[in-house]
């Protein structure tokens, strides 16, 4: 950084390095738009901050600045440099007016921890385990037991259900996770690890064994509401369709996996422990007992392999998560879930946790909980795919068997006679980011068709007239005209 800034004797000669793709430049550069840092010399021959922005710069508000600083630091991010790794995450989970994507800013964490571990290591980790999504969700399952038990005293039996992948950890790996300190199965760091041992202290100091029911998407609805600010977002939900399935992206292996089931050793050996979903209702059943989120999972898999999905790359429920739109191969049927949004580092991280059990790593369980399936295909494009990445060889050689023998050549179509909203996946859109219809029941986006905005609030589009009829009993409370 000395010598740099030795070579800069103004802010003009900072500037071309930066262009040119230095990463401490444009650390540098940023650096001066993230803390409005100006001299009225700073274009000049003069000026002894060759990093500063120019004073016109200050008449750009806050908002502005700070998207020009995450520009600079993204390029030095992506240059190997830790400190724009940092700088970078921290602008992401600022609140200054941008709308930025928290699971980006905790992955370039995780990546200045991995390339930086002297310097800025436990703060790094600190702040890992303060942004977690997991580690978030640990607090909130303490505090619920920590209520319990001075409720009842410990004189009670106790149970709780969350519809996230913490509940799914405590349920299923609870002992074995204390065992690891810290650790997933596959050596890497178990986010949210603190807090997951405060609540298994806290249960040791009363010796209570709680009944724990690990949630799926769509479970327990009404602990859902009471953290969400609103069940929707006003404007339009932004989809990008998904690539068919492959032998070399994995799509085409798991739906081989999901529908040969002549072998069911991964059935017989998953991990016993008690699940909940939208099926049935308040109920509770063994995890492998409701036959309807095995028929989801199939048709997830499916449609996957078939490329008829698409996933948001804007929040659907605000400040909780995602939405995926797929359509169900054999009845043609549109169906919309939300995910929760976990990052890419979580979920590699829940990966490594369950890979002691291979059985639970089966494409057909993966996709039986939406919070775990979806962020997987968003990720890495298939359970194969993530499980090559993250997780040991042993363990995708159990589930896929020898490579040669799983990569077919051939597999059937399943789609040759499907209804109308085929259409909602056209194979020319793979990739790309399209709008879809504020009725969130049609399935239509804006490649196919002009939309038409809302003439109240001038920001939610829709299709047709009779779409914004049938959206209305949701959109008039939230319409700024309604209002």
């Amino acid at each position: 950084t000395r010598k740099l800034v030795k070579k800069c004797k103004t802010a003009k000669d900072m500037l071309k390095f930066a262009e040119s793709g230095d990463p401490v430049a444009a650390w540098l550069v940023g650096c001066g738009y993230s803390v409005r840092i100006a001299s009225s010399t700073g274009d000049s021959n003069k000026s002894p901050h060759p990093f500063s922005m120019s004073v016109k710069d200050l008449e750009k508000s806050v908002t502005e600045t700070d998207e020009i600083a995450m520009k600079w630091f993204l390029i030095a991010a992506e240059g190997g440099l830790p400190e724009g790794m940092m700088s970078l995450a921290h602008k992401m989970f600022a609140d200054n007016g941008l709308t930025t994507d928290s699971r980006v800013a905790f992955h370039w964490l995780v990546k200045a921890q991995e390339a930086e571990t002297e310097l800025y290591g436990e703060e790094i980790r600190e702040e890992l385990e303060e942004r977690s999504m997991l580690s978030k969700e640990f607090v909130a399952t303490f505090r619920s037991f920590e209520m319990q038990l001075k409720t009842t005293r410990g004189r009670q039996p106790m149970s709780m259900i969350s519809p996230n992948l913490s509940a799914l950890l405590l349920a299923s790996r609870c002992r074995e996770l204390e065992e690891l300190k810290g650790k997933t199965f596959g050596g890497g760091d178990f986010y949210g690890y603190s807090n997951f041992s405060k609540i298994l202290s806290l249960l040791h100091s009363y010796k209570m064994v709680p009944n724990i029911i690990a949630g799926r998407a769509g479970s327990a609805s009404y602990a859902t509401r009471m953290v969400v600010p609103a069940e929707r977002l006003v404007t339009n939900t932004r989809f990008r369709q998904g690539e068919k399935g492959t032998r070399d992206n994995g799509g085409l292996l798991d739906l081989e996996q999901s529908t040969n089931c002549t072998d069911a050793w991964f059935v017989t050996e998953r991990s016993k422990y008690l699940m909940a979903c939208f099926h049935q209702g308040d109920s509770y059943v063994p995890v492998g007992g409701c036959f309807q989120c095995h028929d989801s999972a199939l048709k997830r898999v499916a449609a996957v392999a078939e490329g008829l999905y698409s996933i948001s790359v804007t929040e659907t429920v605000p400040e909780y998560g995602y939405g995926a739109r797929y359509l169900a191969v054999k009845d043609g049927r549109m169906t919309l879930e939300t995910f929760k949004r976990y990052s890419q580092p979580e979920i590699c991280c829940v990966l490594q946790c369950l890979m002691n059990n291979p059985a639970d790593l089966h494409p057909l369980h993966v996709a039986e909980d939406p919070n775990l399936y979806w962020p997987v295909i968003w990720f890495f494009g298939s359970v194969y795919s993530a499980l090559v990445e993250c997780c040991e060889p042993a363990v995708v050689k159990r589930i896929f068997g020898k490579l040669s023998k799983y990569r077919s050549k051939k597999i059937s179509s399943l789609c040759s006679s499907l209804p109308g909203p085929l259409s909602a996946f056209p194979s020319s859109a793979v990739g790309e980011m399209r709008m879809a219809c504020g009725n969130e029941s049609c399935p239509n986006l804006d490649h196919s068709e002009k939309f038409q905005k809302c003439t109240g609030c001038r920001v939610r589009y829709y299709c047709k007239p009779e779409c914004q009829r049938a959206d209305w009993s949701k959109h008039k409370t939230e319409c700024s005209w309604k209002r």
